[in-house]
């Protein structure tokens, strides 16, 4: 049981809570970055999902949940899903019963998020038994709070039932709103593992209007099974060398790789982990749903420059040096100095840490050749010029500290490998050496 820190407490049943939190869900318009750590058996994996409910129109309850590439909305009439790196399907299932937990059970992969179960369920608990999405039910006995810490509360378990077995379970509201603040179960088993998650409400500029959430269906084909919205590989995948982007500057002057981790190096003597230059690759006229997320992929490198940058003036020298780049991509018939100078005056509002403008002039052929079909993306290359990790943003509507997340992660999971393993000595250049 949780320590409490005043003397006077007051019980709750478990009805009472349920309350509390799940009528925040199904009345409020709600967009929140939920974020999860898995640990335990060898294992620590975080992810990142954004949630975002509304229960305003007549198709109400209205749902988007971008998890990672994984894209769903619904609505009481029909569920639509679409992957990021596969720019050419949509899945599509019509509800003839509304929207409800088993749909999302039966058609999607197993998603712990309390959230989203009390949003579009209207199931109450029974004798204490629970509903809790992503695990089944759970089961608590009676709880206790204080005045001063009614935001904190703590529940013995006594059971769970469903696809999951849990041992232990707390959770966390917020005071203010009743949303759920942070979610924790261990799973029973020889090895304990634990899944936390936490929730935070996103800014209500990046929440979006409810209309804007919908996705976009049309030029691609349906498919019949959530399982067929693969990603569309790349002839070039990751840890190989990236083709040759024929990189110019605004002055339609040729921009040198070599030469940009070279000053990395310069400015950061220290000993240190890894360089990596990070470019946001977009195609020359997006449409107004291609902007936003855009916008926030280039917020997100600049956030990410300075992060490791104010570490490494802190002393924490084995922080990655990165340079991030934002770059259009130009048919070569389309590269004259008016065409750049008209592109280049489009500037992001908070993005002074990035680099300069640049431009890619071999066209959108080379850009496909790792990023199929895609209007825009985040590519991330090792100081070798090797692809350490590319974020799709086709269709996406999450934020800024998001994507943010994705980038970091493939710096992390990728700087082992970069260290160890040198570059191929077959002579290959990429990016934009080799006299481009």
């Amino acid at each position: 049981m949780l320590a409490l820190a005043a003397s006077v407490s007051i019980a709750l049943v478990s009805s009472d809570l349920w309350q509390l939190v799940a009528s925040h869900y199904r009345r409020d318009t709600v967009a929140e970055k939920v974020s999860y750590r898995a640990q335990g058996a060898g294992v620590d994996r975080t992810s990142t999902v954004v949630l975002r409910v509304s229960h305003d129109g007549p198709n109400a309850p209205v749902v988007r949940v971008d998890m990672g590439n994984l894209i769903l909305w619904a609505d009481s009439t029909r569920l639509v899903a679409v992957h990021a790196g596969n720019t050419k399907s949509y899945f599509e299932h019509t509800l003839s019963a509304g929207l409800t937990t088993d749909v999302i059970a039966e058609t999607f992969p197993p998603l712990v998020m309390p959230q989203l179960g009390w949003a579009i369920s209207t199931d109450e608990p029974h004798d204490s038994w629970w509903p809790l999405m992503g695990v089944g039910a759970v089961r608590v006995g009676p709880m206790e709070s204080t005045p001063d810490l009614a935001d904190t509360l703590s529940m013995p378990l006594a059971s769970s039932r469903g696809s999951a077995t849990v041992d232990a379970l707390s959770l966390r509201r917020v005071r203010s709103t009743r949303a759920l603040a942070a979610l924790k179960l261990t799973y029973a088993g020889e090895q304990a593992t634990t899944l936390e998650l936490t929730a935070q409400d996103m800014a209500p500029t990046d929440i979006g209007a409810p209309a804007s959430w919908a996705i976009p269906t049309a030029g691609r084909a349906r498919v019949e099974r959530l399982a067929d919205l693969r990603p569309i590989p790349g002839e070039v995948g990751i840890g190989e060398a990236c083709p040759p982007l024929s990189l110019m500057t605004g002055n339609v002057e040729g921009w040198s790789f070599a030469d940009a981790t070279s000053r990395l190096r310069s400015m950061n003597p220290q000993p240190s982990g890894p360089t990596w230059i990070a470019f946001l690759i977009r195609l020359p006229d997006q449409t107004p749903e291609q902007q936003p997320a855009t916008e926030q992929a280039a917020r997100a490198l600049d956030s990410l420059t300075r992060e490791f940058s104010i570490q490494r003036m802190q002393g924490l020298h084995n922080s990655p040096r990165l340079e991030a780049h934002q770059a259009i991509v130009l048919e070569l018939g389309q590269v004259n100095q008016q065409r750049v100078a008209e592109l280049s005056k489009a500037v992001i509002a908070g993005t002074e840490s990035l680099g300069e403008q640049l431009f890619i002039s071999s066209g959108l052929a080379t850009f496909h050749r790792f990023a199929p079909g895609s209007a825009a993306a985040i590519l991330v290359l090792d100081e070798h010029q090797r692809i350490a990790g590319l974020v799709r943003l086709d269709g996406r509507m999450v934020d800024a500290s998001t994507i943010a997340d994705e980038v970091r992660r493939i710096i992390s999971t990728r700087a082992q490998d970069t260290e160890s393993s040198p570059p191929g000595e077959d002579g290959s250049q990429g990016a934009g050496d080799g006299g481009h």
